[in-house]
């Protein structure tokens, strides 16, 4: 239930709370810039346009998540890298209050009992940290 936890909350703030080895595939960039899904990035450890390595690249954003290719467009965009993960208290009480929902929860049927959705409270301390990503 606490890998449960913690596997919707990244994925609704789109950042990752532990550090990950992470692999992107854009088909086509029509401009060259593009922002990772998830953050904050820690390293890039490399970036293929149709299976040939690039260092012609710019890193930008408060996270490391925005990529500029210096040639512009490019097809078959792979990017491999790591992120950091995030440290907060506030983030680790949000994760409490969910895994709780989920023990609470944990039936699939229970006679007479409604069951409750995600607490609003733990949506709104996740909020703070969520990145738009389009």
């Amino acid at each position: 239930m606490i890998t449960q936890a913690r596997i919707w909350a990244e994925n609704f703030i789109s950042r990752d709370i532990v550090s990950k080895n992470r692999t992107y595939y854009i088909d086509r960039t029509d401009t060259g810039l593009f922002d990772l899904p998830f953050s904050p990035v820690a390293s890039i450890s490399e970036i293929t346009i149709n299976n040939i390595i690039t260092t012609n690249y710019e890193i930008l954003g408060l996270d490391n998540e925005t990529i500029e290719l210096d040639q512009g467009s490019a097809d078959r965009v792979k990017i491999t890298y790591i992120t950091s993960g995030l440290n907060d208290s506030l983030l680790k009480q949000a994760l409490l209050q969910l895994v709780s929902t989920y023990y609470d929860n944990r039936a699939d049927f229970i006679a007479s009992q409604s069951v409750s959705e995600i607490p609003s409270n733990v949506k709104v301390v996740l909020s703070s940290y969520k990145t738009m990503f389009l």
